[in-house]
């Protein structure tokens, strides 16, 4: 049998006969959906590989923190192991450089679609109903959203470290001015997620968004 007469077979289903190209070319839509709405993955130029998904504002976002290696990055304690765990900290420049690492299309989300992140899932401090804990709750560690965002802690030039395991925060690709840039960060105490400004020298956690 030609492959043409195979696909214009048609198959039993129910009261109606499909033709066997219908059943394929829908398993492919279905499938394109499936990788649409759960995710694919990606790699940085050292091999790293990284789970992504489209999130419920709408954009394609790393659902890992970022390890690409780059110039004023460092691991938490300067300890591998952190790394592995949590991926690197990095100044505010060497943010976008490491997203660079994944493409010409990925890059570091500005402060207004880190935002448009938080609304959708309930809204940041300052900007929600409830200070931010639904979306902390839905963004971070195994919440609904997928996201899985972590209390990684800070650093400053890699020589002093702060608060792992009670906050974590990712810089945006957005300067208030010369010295400080904008980042959201979650807190175990208060349980939320905050839009916050930081000076550019701290390293703090990436993820990256897909153009």
């Amino acid at each position: 049998m030609s492959d043409n007469n195979f696909l214009n077979k048609k198959i039993s289903i129910g009261n109606q006969e499909v033709p066997v190209l219908y059943l394929i070319g829908g398993a492919a839509f279905l499938f394109l959906l499936f990788l649409l709405f759960t995710g694919g993955s990606v790699r940085d130029n050292s091999g790293n590989s990284y789970k992504t998904k489209r999130m419920a504002d709408g954009r394609v976002w790393i659902t890992e923190n970022l390890k690409a290696e780059v110039a004023d990055s460092y691991c938490f304690n300067n300890a591998e192991v952190n790394c592995e765990t949590y991926g690197r900290l990095y100044t505010f420049e060497a943010a976008q450089e490491a997203c660079a690492t994944l493409g010409r299309r990925w890059r570091v989300p500005t402060d207004e679609e880190w935002g448009k992140l938080a609304e959708a899932y309930g809204g940041y401090k300052g900007n929600s109903s409830d200070d931010g804990k639904a979306a902390a709750e839905a963004l971070l560690g195994e919440g609904s959203s997928g996201f899985n965002g972590t209390l990684s802690g800070f650093g400053i030039r890699g020589e002093r470290f702060f608060y792992m395991g009670d906050m974590g925060a990712y810089w945006t690709s957005s300067a208030m001015d010369g010295r400080y840039g904008w980042n959201y960060g979650f807190s175990m105490d208060n349980k939320n997620l905050v839009r916050d400004k930081i000076t550019k020298v701290y390293g703090l956690c990436v993820r990256c968004i897909k153009d």
